[in-house]
């Protein structure tokens, strides 16, 4: 590939899509990125939801890439572990890190907001907001897009597809049968509150048998507090004035807040779920990246993390003339694919934790391998995945092991 006339299209600019502009422009003449919402720096009507974002080992490790790292410290809160809360109103602290190691918690807006403004200053790129990439033809590098001063088609040297977990170019890659979609039962709703007597160096979470309820404190003040039920009780527990489930099972949350009913039942209905793609690339111009390629339940605090790992490992095989002679993209997919899947199948473990889905037996399992990795001085599934860059799939296989080996004493 001749770098002086190449183009870099990166579809969907969101966090991993202005990461990688970031990331790679240098390595070519000119950056496009098609981003179909507003820029937020401008539109005065701009709003993204307060979810709040932990950036881990992985993260950090690709924002130094980027020199990003004091920018992104100076806007993030640091949170030593959970407080699990009872309906008595005691909560227990859960460290993350025998070490007292910390994450770092900011909030989605704050940090899409920091990476917009660092690449809209970048002299080659150009970010075209208000733009939705529409088709891909992968065997012509080309591309299309729904804007109407456009060519029919354009042309691109390399393509990255961080278009998340409805991405057009996963869909080109793959047809529907290639992705596979796994999508939860359950309802995902958020809320933010001003005040709360709660500690803000911690996440705080309460759960019952139907409904888990979660809070992330704020950088820029308050605490945001989402929701987790199965839509098939939403009726019973948010519509019926009459009935008094969160007033019983979360009574400090309705002390707090007395109409949290009401807020929650009004605010947006997000979906919970997971994507797989078998094809993660095409030739050695096309590829994606994040959600596009593997969407995940979000309670380890892995989703961004993952897919800024996904630029780091990526960041090898671009030189100043595109792709490394002698590498190929099967290459990066075969690395970065059973990451992928491995951190998958520990997000649903945890979210099914959190949410007091597993059963006495496996909650029993998991107390029992807590404590041999306490005895023998090793970090818990959590502190690995958020300490430390080890593959997520050997995490995965030392607790699997660890589980099995216990399952069989029981």
């Amino acid at each position: 590939m001749d770098n002086t006339s190449s183009t870099l299209v990166i579809t969907g600019g969101g966090l991993v899509g202005m990461a990688a502009a970031l990331m790679f422009h240098n390595r070519f003449d000119s950056v496009r990125v098609c981003e179909k919402r507003s820029n937020p720096l401008s539109d005065s009507n701009y709003s993204n939801r307060s979810l709040q974002l932990v950036i881990s080992a992985r993260g950090w490790r690709t924002l130094d890439l980027l020199g990003l790292t004091d920018k992104v410290k100076a806007r993030t809160l640091q949170l030593k572990g959970r407080y699990k809360h009872e309906t008595d109103g005691s909560e227990h602290p859960e460290p993350y890190s025998r070490d007292g190691q910390v994450i770092c918690c900011v909030s989605r807006e704050t940090l899409y907001k920091l990476l917009t403004a660092e690449v809209l200053n970048l002299d080659n790129t150009t970010v075209h907001f208000d733009t939705e990439v529409t088709g891909v033809d992968t065997d012509n590098c080309t591309y299309f897009t729904d804007r109407e001063d456009t060519p029919a088609a354009e042309s691109y040297d390399f393509m990255i597809g961080s278009d998340g977990v409805y991405s057009i170019v996963s869909r080109q890659l793959n047809g529907e049968s290639g992705i596979n979609r796994v999508l939860e039962t359950n309802s995902y709703r958020e809320i933010r509150i001003n005040h709360a007597p709660w500690a803000a160096d911690g996440f705080h979470y309460w759960y019952s048998d139907r409904m888990m309820i979660g809070s992330f404190p704020v950088f820029e003040g308050g605490f945001s507090l989402f929701m987790v039920l199965e839509r098939a009780d939403i009726p019973l527990i948010l519509e019926d004035p009459e009935s008094d489930y969160l007033e019983t099972r979360f009574p400090e949350i309705v002390g707090l807040i007395p109409d949290a009913r009401e807020r929650f039942l009004e605010a947006a209905d997000g979906v919970l779920g997971s994507v797989t793609c078998e094809q993660w690339h095409a030739g050695n111009h096309t590829v994606i990246l994040g959600d596009a390629a593997h969407g995940i339940l979000p309670f380890m605090g892995q989703g961004l993390n993952t897919g800024l790992e996904d630029l780091y490992v990526l960041n090898d095989f671009l030189s100043e003339d595109g792709l490394k002679s002698g590498s190929s993209l099967s290459e990066f997919a075969a690395l970065r694919r059973p990451q992928a899947d491995a951190i998958r199948d520990i997000s649903m473990e945890q979210f099914r934790y959190l949410t007091g889905k597993m059963s006495n037996e496996e909650r029993l399992v998991r107390k029992e391998v807590d404590r041999h990795l306490e005895l023998n001085n090793q970090p818990g599934v959590y502190a690995s995945c958020a300490f430390t860059t080890e593959p997520f799939s050997d995490i995965s296989r030392r607790f699997r092991q660890l589980a099995d080996k216990y399952k069989m004493q029981e």
